[in-house]
């Protein structure tokens, strides 16, 4: 027991290892952090003996979990991200960078808890592909002033649209607006939205139904 153990504490943590099974591209999975968690998932399993091509399989096969960077479809050539269970701000940093160069609209923000910091989300925004930033309430002004407050610090400003929606209808027509073809909207809050939906699954299958 100890032997295996060892194994797995030691297991890979080399990305380009889980690329000699499978390429990050027929993973349906997005994120680096989730490439990680496959990782080690793999390590474990080769402890076994198990043939990669059965790995390899399995990853393809594997279904994501609702509201978890959940890929929605594609409608009028734009691909649409269901993030809801994004209720930390954290998680909304990881949700952008997941969604690399071709994320180009955000649906962010809900209801506002004493304490939180916009500021590192800001930088993050500001520092990726994303145009169009479609804000809810309550934390939609907070979190304009907060990108305005960054674009001043800026020798360059980038320049972003910022919207403020109050239904989920509302948020899912003006994406459809200011997001060009082939690019990604990401559903991503960052906080959690009772003030407007019941929990954050009503809140994703309202981003998917409409």
């Amino acid at each position: 027991k100890k032997s295996l153990a060892k194994k797995i504490c030691f297991g890979s943590k080399n990305l380009k290892d889980l690329e000699k099974i499978i390429s990050k591209n027929e993973i349906p999975l997005k994120g680096e952090f989730n490439f990680l968690n496959i990782l080690a998932a793999v390590s474990a399993v080769k402890i076994f003996e198990i043939p990669e091509e059965t790995i390899k399989q399995a990853i393809k096969s594997f279904k994501p979990l609702p509201h978890r960077l959940e890929f929605v479809g594609k409608y009028r050539g734009i691909e649409f991200y269901n993030d809801s269970l994004a209720t930390v701000l954290q998680a909304t940093i990881r949700a952008i960078e997941a969604m690399g160069n071709k994320i180009e609209t955000l649906i962010f923000g809900g209801q506002d808890i004493e304490g939180l910091d916009f500021a590192p989300v800001g930088q993050n925004i500001l520092k990726s592909k994303i145009k169009t930033l479609i804000l809810f309430p309550d934390t939609d002004k907070k979190i304009a002033r907060e990108i305005k407050k960054i674009q001043q610090c800026q020798v360059l400003p980038k320049l972003i649209k910022i919207f403020f929606v109050s239904s989920m209808r509302e948020a899912i027509k003006t994406a459809y607006e200011n997001t060009a073809k082939e690019k990604i909207c990401l559903l991503a809050p960052g906080t959690p939205s009772f003030n407007l939906f019941r929990n954050y699954k009503e809140r994703g299958n309202l981003f998917k139904k409409h």
